[in-house]
């Protein structure tokens, strides 16, 4: 038997994955109970497809699971990144808009030798 394709996985709501994976943990404890009271296997490959499907919906379930998470945190980090941009624009704003004056600097050493020559 064949176990179930990824895709199909994948497309399937996390409702839909727990119930499927709770059927498949049965038919595995099913198929082991046979086994164990000497019973003989209607399909000694089953097992295998079993686990294998067990395996890839708790995977899936563990990968849909971080892409959430890594969404979440992206999310946090642009809300965060706009309130300081906030922030900052709003102290921007506050800030006194300082005037700059040009100073012609060979007037001023001009001044001050004159004021040199005038007290010596």
């Amino acid at each position: 038997m064949k176990g179930m394709k990824v895709r199909d996985i994948w497309q399937m709501n996390s409702e839909a994955r727990q119930k499927k994976l709770k059927e498949l943990k049965d038919d595995l404890m099913h198929e082991r109970g046979t086994g164990a009271m000497g019973g003989a296997l209607k399909s000694p490959g089953r097992v295998k497809a079993i686990r294998t499907s067990i395996a890839q919906i708790l995977t899936i379930e563990g990968q849909t699971k971080r892409l959430e998470a890594q969404k979440a945190e992206a999310k946090r980090k642009e809300e965060a990144r706009k309130k300081a941009e906030e922030v900052r624009k709003a102290r921007e704003a506050e800030r006194p808009v300082k005037s700059h004056k040009k100073v012609d600097h060979a007037k001023k050493r001009s001044s001050i030798k004159k004021e040199e020559k005038t007290d010596g």
